[in-house]
C-alpha cells in the first residue's frame, strides 16, 4: 500500500449554492463501482455534498436527498444508482454489513458513505475520501470571487483519491473558478 500515489486538492466553497455545485460537478465525474467517503463534523454539509452528487448524476428529486441518519441507508436513481450510507447511528460495523455494503461496493452504482472515518476498515482503498470542514482556511483553491463571506456558510473541502484514478477527476474539479484567486502547490 505504501507504494501508492494520491491525488488531493483542497477546496474552499463560501456558500451551501457553491458546496451543492461542487458535487454537482463531481456527480457528474463518478463511474460505476465508485466509493465517496465523506467525513466531516455535523453539519459540514456531508448531505448538502449528496445532494450534489445526486444532482450531478441525474437524480431528478434530489432536493429531497436527505442524511439516512436513522435508516442508515437510502438509495436514489440517476444515471447510476446512489447508496447512500451514514454510520453516525451504527452499532457495529457488522450492521453495515448486513444492510449490503459489500456488495453496493461491488456493485455498478456509486456508494456515498457519510462518517466514513467511523468504519474505515470497510471502506475500499480507491475511494475518494472527502473531508469537510466549517470555515474557509488557506488553501490551494478557492472557488469563489466573491468579497467576504460569513464564516458559517463557508466550507472546506480536501478530496484525496489514489491515482491515477482520481487525479483526472479531481483536476477537472479545480476549474473553472476565478483563475486570480486559485493558486495551486
Amino acid at each position: 500500500m505504501s507504494d501508492l500515489n494520491f491525488a488531493e486538492v483542497q477546496l474552499n466553497t463560501s456558500s451551501p449554492e457553491e458546496t451543492l455545485e461542487l458535487g454537482a460537478r463531481l456527480g457528474e465525474l463518478l463511474f460505476p463501482g465508485a466509493v465517496v467517503a465523506l467525513t466531516g463534523d455535523l453539519g459540514s454539509g456531508k448531505t448538502l455534498l449528496t445532494k450534489g452528487i445526486a444532482r450531478g448524476l441525474g437524480v431528478r428529486q434530489y432536493r429531497y436527498v436527505s442524511s439516512p441518519t436513522f435508516v442508515i441507508k437510502q438509495e436514489y436513481v440517476g444515471r447510476l444508482r446512489i447508496h447512500h450510507y451514514d454510520t453516525y447511528r451504527l452499532g457495529s460495523p457488522d450492521e453495515l454489513e448486513a444492510l449490503g455494503f459489500r456488495e453496493d461496493v461491488f456493485s455498478e452504482g456509486v456508494v456515498i458513505v457519510e462518517w466514513a472515518d467511523r468504519v474505515s476498515n470497510l471502506i475500499p482503498g480507491t475511494a475518494l475520501h472527502v473531508t469537510l470542514e466549517h470555515g474557509a482556511v488557506e488553501c490551494h483553491e478557492t472557488l469563489t470571487s466573491d468579497a467576504e463571506v460569513p464564516d458559517n456558510s463557508q466550507r472546506t473541502l480536501v478530496l484525496r483519491g489514489v491515482e491515477p484514478g482520481w487525479s483526472g477527476a479531481i483536476e477537472k474539479l479545480k476549474f473553472p473558478y476565478s483563475p486570480s484567486r486559485n493558486t495551486v502547490e
